[in-house]
């Protein structure tokens, strides 16, 4: 960026910071609103500035890397190919305060397996927001943001409607138009699915595999729209506690998915991102994120990703990942991505890390 540039985006950015602020102190002097009131519009007006302008100036929109090591130029297009795209959708379900968030690694999933645009990597007003795309095969939604709220409460309500004349459950507990898969481990076998099951719904939804059996019987677009279930695989993005908190607010006919160690650990000897990136040997890390996201004891605040019932802290230890790492896993286990675009996607995700690690001074 040149100079002027730098200065426009500086004065760009304090100028809405300061409109966010005069807002917020109107709303304190409103004395014909209630507290609980106030405090609502308060954080609905803070999360709208956050989706609209981000966390800082110079930190890039999409990738939420700053800018000078933005990675969005990894998030090619033309190995982007999904076997159930128009099937199954990714929603990372990210807390307000992880948004925008330079150690985030869910940004990654939407630039790399969303239609979200990457040729543009600095605020811009008019963009439209990809989340509200019903399309887009992998949507950001923020927690606390009412739009993004809205329309995942529309799929949860879809997803607890009766699906008339489906009789057919595949093993799993499910009447919705959309299954709901949540990424989190579950005490209670009622509301579990595991991938087996995953994999075998994806297949009956498929209208390639369902009109296999006769392929000259020609296909309506109603026997397509009548055989199909969509899938919807929700992944919680924040904080251990947040994002506890972020599921226990789910219905309880919404599934939970567990990932064993195995399926996590299926890429073991993953790409390392950047050439100069820090010489530890990346398959001896627990996550890709752990060299940039301090990490802690299992349970502790900062934990990042869901764990294991009933198991021992070490074994939990090793199950701690990334939000880019357990959707990549959930979705190359049930053959929904290939191995070369989960890779494409790890590979982005470490490369972030290294450079954001290396920006920020943590690497000599």
């Amino acid at each position: 960026m040149t100079q002027e540039e730098v200065e426009y985006q500086k004065e760009f950015y304090q100028n809405a910071s300061q409109e966010l602020q005069e807002r917020l102190e109107r709303l304190d002097k409103d004395e014909g609103l209630s507290p609980a009131t106030v405090g609502k519009r308060k954080h609905e007006l803070i999360c709208a500035h956050r989706l609209k302008f981000g966390r800082h100036p110079f930190v890039c929109s999409k990738c939420w890397s700053y800018l000078p090591v933005c990675v969005c130029h990894l998030a090619t297009r033309s190995s982007k190919e999904w076997k159930y795209k128009n099937l199954l959708q990714v929603l990372v379900w990210t807390h307000h305060r992880e948004w925008g968030l330079t150690s985030n690694t869910g940004s990654i999933l939407g630039l790399t397996l969303g239609n979200n645009d990457a040729s543009s990597h600095v605020v811009d007003t008019t963009h439209i927001d990809p989340s509200t795309d019903e399309n887009n095969p992998c949507r950001l939604l923020m927690k606390g943001l009412p739009k993004h709220d809205e329309i995942l409460q529309n799929i949860l309500d879809d997803s607890a409607r009766k699906r008339e004349g489906d009789d057919e459950s595949h093993g799993v507990d499910h009447d919705g138009s959309t299954l709901v898969v949540v990424l989190w481990p579950s005490s209670n076998p009622e509301n579990a699915i595991t991938l087996p099951q995953l994999r075998r719904e994806l297949e009956a939804s498929d209208p390639n595999n369902c009109f296999d059996s006769n392929p000259h019987e020609e296909v309506s677009d109603a026997m397509v729209s009548s055989s199909q279930k969509k899938i919807v695989l929700l992944a919680v993005d924040g904080t251990w506690r947040n994002a506890r908190r972020m599921v226990a607010k789910l219905p309880s006919h919404v599934k939970r998915l567990d990932l064993d160690e195995s399926t996590i650990r299926w890429n073991d000897s993953k790409a390392t991102g950047d050439e100069n990136s820090p010489s530890e040997d990346s398959s001896s890390m627990l996550s890709i994120l752990a060299p940039l996201r301090r990490r802690g004891p299992s349970g502790k605040e900062n934990q990042k990703t869901d764990l294991k019932v009933n198991a021992s802290s070490l074994d939990n230890e090793k199950r701690q990942v990334c939000t880019a790492e357990a959707v990549v896993a959930a979705l190359h286990e049930v053959g929904a991505i290939d191995t070369e675009l989960a890779q494409q996607v790890l590979y982005a995700t470490q490369t972030k890390v290294d450079r954001v690690r290396r920006y920020r001074g943590k690497v000599q």
